[in-house]
C-alpha cells in the first residue's frame, strides 16, 4: 500500500480530463490537523478526488466529488476519473 501511495504523491498535471489545481498530502500535517496518509486532489470544474489506504483491509478508498450541468454527465465524470486514477495504482 506505502508504494501505492508513494506513487500517488507523484502525480501531476491532470488526472483524466482534468487538470489538478491543488494537491494535500496530510501526511505532511495540514491546517493543525493530524498527520494522516490520506492525499486530496482538487480539480478544475469544482471536482476533486481523496485517496487513503482502508485502515483494517489491504485497500485504497477513493472518494469522488463531481460537478457536472445533468446527473448522466456527473456518472460518466466520475466514471471517467475513477478509471484514470485507477492507472495510476
Amino acid at each position: 500500500m506505502e508504494k501505492i501511495m508513494d506513487l500517488l504523491r507523484k502525480i501531476n498535471g491532470e488526472i483524466g480530463p482534468k487538470k489538478i489545481e491543488k494537491f494535500f498530502d496530510y501526511s505532511l500535517g495540514i491546517d493543525n490537523l493530524p498527520k494522516s496518509n490520506v492525499l486530496k486532489f482538487y480539480l478544475d470544474g469544482n471536482c476533486s478526488l481523496v485517496a487513503r489506504p482502508s485502515g483494517t483491509e489491504p485497500k485504497l478508498k477513493l472518494y469522488v466529488s463531481v460537478s457536472a450541468k445533468t446527473k448522466e454527465e456527473a456518472i460518466a465524470l466520475e466514471s471517467e476519473l475513477t478509471n484514470a486514477f485507477e492507472l495510476y495504482t
